[in-house]
């Protein structure tokens, strides 16, 4: 069990997912989603297996939610909505010619004041 929000936050937000030399120049340091699962299992000190089901269920309960129509925030980190769009004119990249766009929906994610200062630091 987490000790505090704090434990986790530097077990798993501030620790990167691979090792970067900051003598080179820039690296790339990505997470893909096998590593956040491992590093989720760890700071919850649950199985991976677990922590995957963890995982995929929160992602498919913000799919639905979306879907249907609903709003999903979590205060801080990232709200994710239904949008909808008007009808435009575009142009087709291949020719140029401009094209009508229908109106549409999209799912619009806005990004939360501690997912941004993450970025930042």
């Amino acid at each position: 069990m987490l000790d505090s929000r704090s434990d986790f936050e530097s077990r798993v937000i501030h620790k990167p997912a691979k090792a970067v030399d900051f003598n080179n120049a820039v690296q790339e340091c990505n997470m893909n989603k096998g590593e956040l699962i491992a590093a989720m299992a760890e700071a919850a000190d649950v199985s991976q297996k677990d922590a995957g089901a963890c995982l995929d269920a929160m992602f498919e309960t913000i799919a639905a939610q979306v879907s249907s129509g609903n709003e999903v925030a979590i205060t801080g980190w990232l709200k994710a909505e239904k949008a909808k769009t008007s009808a435009r004119t575009g142009r087709n990249p291949q020719t140029g010619q401009p094209i009508q766009v229908p109106a549409g929906t999209r799912t619009k994610l806005t990004v939360g004041s501690k997912l941004k200062a993450a970025g930042k630091s």
